[in-house]
């Protein structure tokens, strides 16, 4: 028991100790940190970022749509879900132009 706590006391001093290194220790003109920030804000990484973004976003919907198929028509419908009704909107009173509000 001992053993293990002590252990784990010591990889979390060296990774600690790791940790402020890339931060503090500076490599060339720069820390690891600061190389790594400057890499990111390139063109072409934040473009990278945002294609992996959109295939993230694409994945999700891919696997809550294929969970929702497989579930059948048994599953309740999401809006049934709903805790709290609907509250009606008020439509404006003298606003000639302005589309009414449709509530389901």
């Amino acid at each position: 028991m001992i053993t293990r706590v002590g252990r784990r006391v010591l990889e979390i001093g060296v990774g600690l100790f790791a940790l402020l290194g890339f931060a503090y220790v500076p490599l060339g003109k720069k820390t690891g940190l600061e190389h790594v920030l400057a890499i990111v804000a390139t063109g072409p990484a934040k473009e990278a970022g945002a294609e992996l973004l959109e295939a993230g976003l694409k994945l999700r919907a891919r696997v809550f749509h294929g969970a929702t198929r497989d579930a059948g028509a048994d599953a309740p419908h999401p809006e049934s879900l709903m805790c709290v009704e609907p509250v009606a909107r008020a439509e404006p009173e003298s606003d000639a132009g302005v589309a009414p509000i449709m509530v389901h």
